[in-house]
């Protein structure tokens, strides 16, 4: 699947987790504009996103992708420390966990 097709596509989502490698790496172009997968679902309607910025092992991803969905009732802020902090705690490298970034924003609503 390209950023186009995903662009095109009638895909509507409030979070996108993309756990393949380098997922949030977009194309500069000459007006400094970046074109990615992110920029195709945040155009689609997405309001935040979980990338990658570097190659990362497939068991660190595994273990970090449960731990992050266990706890993403707790929300997306929450769950990605959680991952965080479990793939420490397993001894994974910095290279592991520190290649997922949590990008967007959650809107809030204001009490009456």
């Amino acid at each position: 699947m390209t950023a186009e097709d995903i662009f095109w596509s009638p895909l509507r989502a409030d979070l996108v987790v993309l756990s393949a490698c380098e997922t949030g790496i977009g194309k500069v172009l000459e007006d400094n504009d970046i074109v990615g997968l992110l920029r195709s679902f945040y155009m689609n309607g997405a309001s935040q996103a979980v990338n990658t910025l570097w190659p990362v092992s497939d068991q660190g991803v595994q273990q970090f992708m449960t731990v992050f969905h266990e706890h993403l009732h707790l929300g997306s802020g929450t769950a990605i420390n959680k991952a965080v902090q479990a793939s420490k705690r397993a001894g994974h490298p910095p290279s592991v966990y520190a290649a997922f970034v949590l990008n967007g924003y959650t809107p809030y609503s204001v009490a009456p």
